[in-house]
């Protein structure tokens, strides 16, 4: 529940972008990330650790797009998002890994949720592009203040993006699961609704 003392926040509304699988939803691969990363390194995955798989057949699309069913259940603290809109305390944008020929189902769930109304923006990723880069690119171009992901390599990426380029001011929040949780990072939350009270907290006078 949204409590009155975020009526205390500035006047200025926060400006947040919501990666979508796992962040918006509640994604189970994602706890798959520390085995991916330990067959990357055995090369038994021949890809590069910043390199994320693309469906290029019909056959391989309708494959990913069963694969996100898994990602189908809304995040703890998802409903504060419309909440806080509503309040005029945020704006919000969800920048997503998925190309284009996922938003359909993107789009869906957030009707599903409730959720399609309270976001400026829908953003995927371009297909000649990797998920990591395109979204520090939104988030340059909608001078984000916070980015909420979940996915650990691509937050380390956007971490050091935005420190590196002087005219981002964005900080980016990792929600963290149980076989990651032991990782140092400053900007970390243990659920969606952590960080989102984390990013609040922040704002308040």
């Amino acid at each position: 529940m949204v409590k009155i003392m975020f009526k205390a926040v500035k006047n200025k509304k926060v400006r947040v972008g919501f990666d979508f699988d796992g962040v918006i939803t509640y994604n189970p691969l994602g706890l798959l990330r520390p085995l991916i990363v330990f067959l990357k390194e055995k090369k038994i995955i021949h890809r590069g650790k910043m390199s994320f798989y693309k469906p290029k057949s019909l056959m391989q699309k309708i494959f990913w797009l069963f694969i996100h069913q898994t990602s189908s259940l809304p995040s703890v603290g998802v409903f504060k998002i419309p909440r806080l809109v509503n309040l005029g305390l945020i704006e919000a944008f969800v920048i997503t890994g998925r190309t284009k020929f996922l938003i359909n189902d993107l789009v869906f769930k957030l009707k599903l949720f409730g959720l399609h109304q309270c976001f400026n923006s829908i953003h995927s990723t371009d297909e000649k592009l990797q998920p990591h880069q395109a979204k520090f690119l939104k988030i340059k171009q909608l001078k984000l203040d916070y980015f909420i992901e979940d996915n650990w390599d691509i937050v380390q990426y956007l971490n050091q993006a935005c420190l590196e380029d002087r005219a981002t001011h964005c900080k980016v929040y990792w929600v963290t699961n149980i076989f990651d949780k032991d990782i140092r990072y400053q900007y970390k939350a243990s659920s969606l609704s952590e960080a989102i009270n984390i990013i609040i907290g922040k704002h308040k006078k």
